[in-house]
């Protein structure tokens, strides 16, 4: 068991999945029959890509199921349909596994996740996430509801999804940033400069947060200042990923003044 504390840790505040499978390979040595040491193995797999491994330990964790928890058994069996590509039938045991067990916030999110990322089926998915709410109005994984209304295009429901969530949460940056770009599909910018620069106060360099403040200025009236902005920002940039965020948000402001060989210097 501590060995599985270990590599939760590990994976926690070190953020190292080959190290934390390096623990729970130890717990398997010590305990072949340790289901849980092989369902933490599946996801572990999974979240780095490695799906024939992720499909190899989901299949030794249902040869234990008996010594499983029934929902990990649900979690299990749907993670093995889905890394067989059969999405169907995971959909099928995710809604099965909410039928036994209806106050399950976990198998709520992934249920409600699943019909929106693999089934396309918005007005379930919203029915699934207005039930955790229901359950849990303070769960973290609320905000998928108002993505649901978004893709709707529902935007005044998305504005009163994302404001009751942020009533929780006031300083979540997923949150915040929502609340920001939905508003500037409602055409409202001013009161979307307030969000953003809230996100911006609370959440100290994120260039993520800076990027989406200084686009919000530039959509509204001051490209000029906007530009600048981004500018600078690219000077403070840590890795590729932030420049290119940095680039495009760069390409856009280019494109809305005209300016079209500073979008093509910016595209090299």
């Amino acid at each position: 068991i501590q060995y599985l504390i270990n590599s939760l840790w590990i994976e926690a505040f070190e953020n190292d999945f080959p190290k934390a499978i390096e623990s729970l390979k130890l717990a398997i040595e010590a305990d072949p029959y340790l289901a849980e040491a092989y369902c933490l193995h599946m996801r572990m797999y999974r979240d780095m890509g490695q799906f024939e491994n992720a499909r190899f330990m989901a299949q030794k964790a249902l040869e234990y199921d008996f010594k499983l928890y029934s929902e990990y058994v649900f979690l299990v069996t749907a993670n093995l349909y889905a890394l067989d590509g059969e999405e169907d039938k995971a959909i099928k045991v995710l809604e099965n596994w909410v039928k036994e067990y209806p106050n399950s916030a976990e198998a709520l999110y992934l249920l409600g996740n699943n019909l929106i990322v693999k089934g396309h089926r918005l007005d379930d998915a919203e029915a699934v996430f207005k039930q955790l709410k229901h359950i849990e109005p303070h769960n973290k994984n609320l905000l998928r509801l108002s993505q649901v209304y978004i893709l709707k295009e529902q935007f005044d429901l998305a504005e009163e999804s994302i404001r009751a969530f942020l009533s929780y949460h006031p300083n979540h940056k997923a949150g915040l940033l929502s609340l920001g770009d939905v508003l500037q599909r409602q055409g409202n910018y001013q009161s979307a400069v307030a969000v953003f620069e809230q996100a911006v106060l609370t959440n100290h360099n994120d260039i993520e947060a800076a990027v989406q403040f200084a686009l919000n200025q530039g959509l509204s009236d001051n490209p000029e200042e906007a530009i600048s902005q981004l500018i600078a920002l690219n000077q403070h940039a840590k890795n590729s990923q932030q420049r290119f965020a940095i680039s495009l948000a760069l390409e856009q402001m280019y494109m809305q003044k005209g300016q079209i060989q500073n979008v093509l210097e910016t595209l090299e």
